[in-house]
């Protein structure tokens, strides 16, 4: 498999400034970096992808969508701005050299409020409009299920399922994460093998979002799911350094070096590879 990392277990923000830790992701070994495309302003595409490119390793982008880029908003000035955000990032990836875009892309991060069909069909609206744009530069647009704390729209695999299906576009696929999944799904493993044949991204997250190996998440099972349907895509850690937010440092406690952490992470989710699926 090829496992990626992501660059907010350094840096909240991706410019010029961060093109380094593309060579410190081969360095700890692993074949994907994760850029975040939510603020853009100092995103160098070119750069990154010359870097990219020059290191050996894979480009993955991750979007958000904020309140003023809503695809599932009741004011149609909003869904309009969403469009074009989702259009930028798909670009911005694009250019980069990635072949996807995936995150919260149909709903404002924070949504609490009960879904509406209204509200559905406006994010699948968008996200069609989107994909297709995405299509033609040839890029794939992923739905990620987060947990209801922090949407009530896309809380399980079936929904994002539904969700890929009612666009109707080819290139939207499907992401899951272990740290949402063990909040809302009743098997990981079956969730998975329903899953994996419109899967473009996998976060393989433990349920406290630290030190992978460390919590509560159940890696056999999702490694079962990923031999047994033949998954070789994409997959790895979305691991928040403390940089990211006051939140991240309590959820941390103490300072933990995360170059560590990252390297533990990779070994451990290695071997439960070992267990499941023959290179």
């Amino acid at each position: 498999m090829k496992y990626s990392t992501h660059a907010w277990s350094w840096t909240p923000i991706w410019s010029n400034d961060s093109l380094h830790l593309i060579d410190h992701a081969k360095e700890l070994g692993f074949d994907a970096l994760e850029i975040p495309l939510i603020a853009t302003d100092k995103v160098d595409a070119a750069a990154t992808r010359a870097r990219a490119e020059a290191v050996g390793i894979d480009i993955l982008c991750a979007v958000a969508c904020l309140p003023q880029t809503d695809p599932a908003s009741e004011d149609e000035e909003t869904r309009e701005r969403a469009l074009e955000y989702l259009k930028e990032r798909l670009r911005l990836a694009a250019d980069m050299g990635s072949r996807v875009v995936s995150g919260v892309t149909y709903s404002v991060v924070g949504r609490r409020s009960l879904p509406s069909e209204e509200q559905w069909e406006r994010a699948v609206d968008v996200l069609r409009k989107a994909a297709r744009y995405g299509r033609e530069i040839g890029v794939t647009l992923g739905i990620e299920a987060v947990n209801r704390h922090e949407t009530s729209l896309v809380n399980t695999a079936q929904q994002a399922l539904a969700m890929k299906e009612e666009t109707g576009e080819p290139n939207v696929g499907v992401h899951l994460d272990s740290f949402h999944m063990n909040m809302e799904e009743l098997s990981l493993y079956d969730a998975t093998v329903a899953a994996i044949p419109h899967l473009c991204h996998f976060h393989l997250c433990d349920s406290h979002r630290r030190e992978v190996g460390t919590g509560l998440v159940d890696f056999d099972a999702i490694f079962r799911a990923f031999a047994e349907g033949g998954y070789d895509g994409p997959a790895g850690l979305e691991i928040f350094a403390p940089v990211m937010a006051p939140a991240e440092g309590a959820r941390w406690g103490a300072p933990v070096p995360i170059d560590g952490v990252l390297s533990r992470s990779l070994a451990y989710l290695r071997g439960v590879e070992s267990r499941h699926i023959r290179r």
